[in-house]
């Protein structure tokens, strides 16, 4: 099964201070519709500790027609043509990784007082990193 993402900077379709990974997710879905959807997102450093995760490399899918990045904001892709109900998680090699978000799985807030949950970097379900190894 190929593993699908897309790499973004999120300045290119928001203004820092509208930032919310609700909404740029929504965005991207809809850039993509109706071919793929956003399935999973986390902002990544280096995008080669995400394709390294992998034991087939990902497949890069653009957004707008643009080119990879090596860093930003990567979103893992439902493939709604061949594979609707696929799942691809955010892996990754980068220990310092540890914040992830899920369309499905929204993070409450609670566990820092000062998360921002839908304006920044911060934004993700902590379980990602302390549950799963080697998992955002």
């Amino acid at each position: 099964m190929a593993f699908l993402y897309t790499i973004i900077n999120s300045k290119d379709y928001l203004p820092k201070e509208e930032f919310c990974w609700n909404k740029i997710m929504d965005i991207i879905s809809s850039k993509l519709s109706p071919k793929y959807k956003v399935c999973e997102g986390a902002f990544v450093r280096n995008v080669e500790n995400f394709l390294g995760a992998y034991s087939s490399r990902p497949i890069f899918i653009p957004v707008d027609g643009r080119s990879p990045l090596q860093s930003g904001q990567l979103f893992t892709l439902i493939d709604l043509e061949n594979n609707p109900d696929g799942y691809t998680p955010i892996y990754s090699t980068d220990p310092t990784l540890s914040n992830a978000s899920s369309v499905d799985d929204a993070y409450s807030g609670g566990e820092e007082e000062d998360n921002d949950w839908c304006h920044g970097e911060k934004y993700g379900n902590k379980r990602f990193s302390k549950f799963r190894k080697g998992h955002m």
